[in-house]
């Protein structure tokens, strides 16, 4: 357990002999200074009021480090600033050195241990390049034991505070606080600490949303924001995991919690889940899956698309066969019986296409076309395509319409190519990983999110420009960003 103490060492941190003004030019003067330590006083003017606050509340820090900078000797860091000071004078390595020892001397009931860190490597009055420099020596700083961080950026540069101020709070989090010092006042604790961090949460929050990521936004997503958007996003989490059932109630709280815009919004998506909630218009969970597939894929999770895929191969037979034959394929527990006697019937009642379900084999054993398996679903589909009629000798399809579910069959089919590699994934029966160079290589030309878009234009299906996941995220997305 740390009290950790992170202070920048600017220009004016340092005073010597009762002057009024810092030494300048710092690293001349300071080297001097120095080297003659003992025969001076010295003073930490912005210093010294954060550590008698520290006194003051009893707050022991364990741990200091001072930041100070000595640029390396270059054409570019010797160059006059508007002052006609060179750049590299003006660094507090020799501060820095002064301000330790001075600590340890005076201030050891406060402070157990000081450190010092030099920054060398860059210019420090770079943004970028002090953003990272810090980072890293914040990742050499933290041993894990961290349990408070106070920052200290009154004295130092811009850029460096600036960054220390930016990287302890996305290193430390809500263990990072800063302390300021109004002029004549006693220190205290700024909110920033927090501003950021809802500042680093909301920009997540906002990514996630724009990759549909609606499980990974809901974890992180803003207290603060307004009434109904969370119940929004949950709304689209419970659609995404098909329980529509929860989808419903969620959207139900967020049209209770809403108000105005949001409340409009909402009441835009009451009927989105008519064709969806009794889970029987197998065109409608088609659709529903296609967008939830592309969700997984957009988002590399490719065993979930792989599982999601072969179900929409199941789903695109049973609503083939439904439309040629006219029958009800869902088996679940509330029709299932009945439907799988309209099934059975179906095939006993027309000679033909039991002649040749009688013969078809899998394998060495015959085809059990007792339910509407997706071989047997196939097969029905062949026979139709193949010049099979009804018992009566009409045509089950329409001359046109055969060329379109043929298409709609070899695409099909073709995902088949991927079984293999579903079986060996945790979704089936294996533990082998699933990536998109395995995908393609399996699949061969092609692509198996495109091949399902294509199968739902061919079969004629409704589709909307823009998917109600997609609606839902970017209506959230501009709603949080007026919040900021």
């Amino acid at each position: 357990m740390t009290t950790l103490l992170l202070c920048n060492i600017g220009n004016s941190d340092l005073v010597a002999d009762q002057d009024t003004q810092p030494p300048r030019p710092a690293r001349v003067v300071g080297k001097t200074l120095w080297e003659t330590y003992s025969e001076h006083t010295f003073a930490i003017p912005i210093i010294r009021p954060y550590l008698e606050y520290f006194q003051r509340k009893n707050i022991v820090i364990e741990r200091c480090i001072l930041f100070d900078t000595d640029q390396r000797d270059t054409v570019a860091n010797n160059q006059l600033d508007r002052y006609k000071v060179k750049l590299r004078d003006k660094d507090t390595l020799w501060f820095g050195a002064i301000i330790e020892r001075l600590l340890r001397e005076h201030w050891s009931s406060v402070i157990h241990t000081v450190e010092r860190r030099t920054i060398t490597r860059i210019n420090p009055s770079l943004y970028d390049d002090a953003i990272d420099e810090y980072g890293r020596q914040l990742s050499e700083i933290d041993d894990g034991t961290v349990t408070q961080c106070y920052l200290l950026t009154a004295g130092g540069i811009q850029a460096c505070n600036t960054a220390l101020l930016l990287k302890s709070i996305s290193r430390f989090g809500e263990r990072c606080e800063s302390l300021y010092q109004p002029e004549g006042g006693e220190p205290y604790k700024l909110r920033v600490g927090q501003q950021v961090l809802a500042t680093f949460r909301q920009a997540t929050v906002i990514e996630l949303l724009t990759k549909h990521d609606f499980a990974g936004a809901l974890t992180i997503f803003p207290t603060k924001a307004s009434e109904g958007l969370r119940e929004l996003v949950q709304y689209a989490r419970d659609r995404e995991a098909f329980d529509f059932e929860q989808a419903q109630a969620s959207l139900d709280k967020a049209e209770n919690l809403a108000s105005g815009e949001i409340r409009e919004f909402v009441r835009t998506l009451r009927d989105s889940l008519n064709d969806l909630i009794n889970r029987e218009q197998i065109g409608a969970l088609m659709l529903e899956l296609v967008e939830n597939a592309t969700i997984a894929f957009n988002n590399g999770r490719y065993t979930d698309f792989l599982g999601r895929m072969f179900r929409f191969q199941e789903a695109t037979l049973r609503y083939m066969v439904e439309h040629i034959y006219g029958i009800p394929t869902d088996i679940d527990k509330k029709k299932g019986d009945q439907n799988i006697q309209i099934f059975q019937t179906t095939i006993n009642q027309n000679p033909s296409l039991l002649h040749m379900m009688q013969r078809t084999k899998i394998g060495k054993n015959p085809l059990n076309f007792d339910e509407p398996n997706r071989l047997t679903l196939g097969k029905m589909i062949e026979y139709v395509l193949d010049g099979g009629v009804r018992a009566d000798s009409s045509p089950y399809l329409k001359q046109s319409d055969r060329g379109v579910y043929r298409s709609v069959l070899e695409r099909v089919n073709k995902f088949g190519k991927l079984s293999d590699l579903r079986n060996q994934s945790i979704i089936a029966h294996g533990f082998q990983g699933i990536s998109l160079p395995k995908i393609k290589a399996a699949y061969g030309d092609g692509d198996p999110m495109a091949d399902m878009r294509t199968i739902i234009k061919q079969l004629q299906m409704t589709t909307k420009e823009q998917s109600l996941f997609e609606r839902i995220s970017i209506f959230v997305v501009e709603q949080l960003r007026r919040s900021a």
